[in-house]
């Protein structure tokens, strides 16, 4: 499960946990609240998201004693792996509406019903943050350097989330906050 903001925020909880999905959980069909995240698509481990409506998201658009700038259902790490992948979309490079609001907590499970690992999904989520994110504020014009959506797409590989991932792992890296310290 990806924690939302403010399930961090108001009860300390880890932004990615372990839960059980039994097989008879609404995320392992398609519907409304479950989508196949496009980004984890092209690197070639699945995943289907699911707003976990288990909460009353409600509660989570002004909790009392929230101060804080961010909206407390927010649920950036969710919201990016929906961002649209298909380059001849004009979408592109944006998540729908649908998974950029009131996302609250998303419980993610592989689409081939492997076991996904915390620290599968921590690394695929910085990885998209970290590196992916970038790019497609390059490829749009309001990031560092010039590039294409071919670019962004040809980077978007199993083997570059890899290399990553062992950059992570061989250096001091704080896993709450993704940043190599």
């Amino acid at each position: 499960m990806i924690h939302c903001y403010g399930e961090q925020k108001l009860h300390g909880s880890e932004r990615f946990v372990a839960v059980e999905v039994p097989m008879s959980h609404p995320t392992r069909t398609v519907g409304l609240d479950g989508s196949i995240s496009p980004i984890s698509q092209r690197l070639g481990t699945p995943l289907r998201l699911w707003k976990y409506r288990g909460q009353d998201i409600e509660a989570w658009t002004d909790p009392p004693g929230w101060d804080e700038n961010i909206c407390a259902s927010s649920n950036q790490d969710a919201a990016f792996l929906m961002m649209e992948t298909d380059p001849k979309s004009s979408s592109w490079g944006f998540a729908p509406l649908y998974w950029n609001t009131d996302l609250g907590n998303v419980v993610v499970i592989r689409e081939d019903e492997k076991d996904l690992s915390v620290d599968d999904l921590r690394a695929i989520c910085h990885f998209t943050r970290k590196k992916l994110l970038l790019m497609f504020e390059d490829e749009s014009g309001v990031g560092s350097f010039r590039r294409t959506k071919q670019e962004v797409l040809d980077f978007m590989t199993a083997e570059n989330l890899a290399k990553f991932r062992d950059e992570m792992v061989g250096s001091s890296y704080d896993s709450d906050s993704g940043l190599l310290i």
